[in-house]
């Protein structure tokens, strides 16, 4: 990898990534957009958009999906994070970079200086130049001229916005280039004592505390990691009244904390889709989860359970309901938990679907707030009218936290087993494990992740 400058002069080729080329992947438009907790005390955000399909590499591409799908989100850096790596690496965001054919991060094609030179990586990092190797493939920026037969020149800041996540944790894999590429003894120390699980410190970070370290551009792309799609639960249905097929909502947390190390850590995803305005296109791609999380069928109730925007996948179950095109409308139950009433995500809406019947309750717990109480709870106190449901044909669905909310909210239906079904503790445990066991006669699902994540 070398800047264009070194091959003489070329123009700027648009970048264009590996999954550009994939057909399942849309440039939808923001229709919709609106922020569903602005009276939050703690300043926390949510907002709510809404992607209709705009263009498509193939031609129009309608989003087709059901209730309970993913939509995936290619997600952009903060154009002021690109710019204070840029100033970091002394370059500027003209820069632009070349990929020869043949090209690899490891060594093998020599050269380059330091700082925002040219060349390779090193040798003794091979997985690094493996890794920046395999993400790069198949990019627009490897491919040359049918003119001149010279690669094509790529523009580095549209690297680092797109190509690669800024935020996402130092590998040990780069940890150690970076300490090998430090010059002040001081800066190699430091950088020998980081632990990277504690800290959760990025690649930036440490660039910014260890001022000797010098990178090629290559290197510098070998340590970062490839930027991947977050993944939303979406929150409409394709059934719902004006709804359509080519148009998908989300409810998107803002990820706006402080790290370990006191830094300000801002996600990427959560972050680039808060600051889309109507009208601005965005990478999409819809993930079926095929059979495992979907609206109950007929004259089956529904026990939703789900904490903070956990809610999504249930607002497109309570639009198919409403819209019959699932069973439940008129006999489930909806536990909703949030911090406090400031954090009640889509509460008219919801309270809606209880007036006009398609939710026979909605339970909500506020932790933070009154009682402070969560949703488990909840479910212990409601166990005589849940029981009956369970012995019918109600179906679970749990969606939220994997490490505490699930296994909590499991525990609580076993207590309800117990308390209201009369059973032993071992054989409530085996009545909700039965439940759970994926097969034809499953009626617990779960759409869970790690915290932090």
């Amino acid at each position: 990898m070398v800047p264009a400058e070194e091959e003489g002069h070329l123009s700027e080729t648009p970048l264009v990534l590996p999954f550009q080329r994939d057909g399942e992947w849309v440039l939808a438009k923001v229709a919709e957009k609106s922020e569903l907790t602005p009276n939050d005390p703690d300043g926390t955000s949510t907002v709510c958009l809404a992607l209709e399909a705009a263009v498509h590499p193939s031609g129009d591409a309608p989003l087709r999906y059901a209730a309970g799908d993913h939509l995936m989100v290619m997600a952009e850096n903060a154009p002021a994070l690109v710019a204070t790596l840029l100033k970091r690496m002394g370059l500027d965001s003209s820069t632009l970079v070349t990929f020869p054919r043949g090209f690899s991060a490891n060594g093998a094609n020599g050269g380059g200086g330091g700082g925002g030179g040219g060349g390779g990586g090193d040798a003794s990092h091979p997985k690094l130049g493996r890794s920046l190797s395999g993400r790069l493939s198949g990019a627009s920026a490897g491919a040359p001229s049918p003119l001149t037969g010279k690669p094509r020149a790529v523009s580095l800041e549209a690297l680092l916005l797109r190509s690669v996540d800024l935020v996402r944790p130092c590998s040990a894999a780069a940890l150690k280039l970076l300490a090998d590429r430090a010059t002040d003894e001081d800066d190699r120390t430091q950088l020998s004592m980081v632990d990277l699980v504690a800290t959760k410190a990025t690649v930036l970070e440490l660039l910014m505390s260890a001022k000797s370290v010098s990178l090629s551009v290559a290197e510098l792309l070998a340590c970062l990691a490839q930027m991947k799609p977050r993944y939303y639960s979406i929150s409409s249905s394709p059934n719902a009244k004006g709804g359509s097929a080519g148009r998908a909502t989300i409810t998107v947390g803002v990820v706006d904390a402080i790290s370990p190390t006191g830094r300000k850590h801002r996600g990427v995803a959560s972050n680039y889709l808060k600051k889309r305005s109507v009208g601005d296109l965005v990478w999409v791609r819809t993930k079926s989860v095929g059979l495992s999380f979907r609206p109950p069928p007929p004259n089956s109730p529904a026990i939703m359970v789900c904490a903070g925007t956990g809610l999504a996948p249930f607002v497109g179950f309570l639009e198919d309901m409403a819209a019959g095109a699932a069973g439940g409308s008129g006999t489930s139950h909806l536990f909703f938990g949030c911090r406090r009433p400031e954090r009640h995500l889509h509460r008219e809406r919801l309270e809606g679907y209880v007036s006009d019947g398609t939710l026979a309750a909605l339970h909500v717990a506020y932790s933070r707030t009154g009682e402070r109480i969560y949703v488990q709870e909840l479910i212990k106190r409601e166990a005589k009218t849940l029981w009956p449901l369970l012995q019918g044909k109600a179906r679970v669905y749990v969606c939220g936290d994997a490490a505490r909310m699930a296994p909590d909210v499991k525990r609580a239906l076993k207590a309800v087993c117990s308390s209201a079904g009369g059973l032993t503790e071992q054989k409530a445990s085996a009545y909700i494990d039965q439940l759970c066991a994926v097969g034809p006669n499953q009626r617990y699902f779960e759409d869970v992740w790690a915290s932090g994540a």
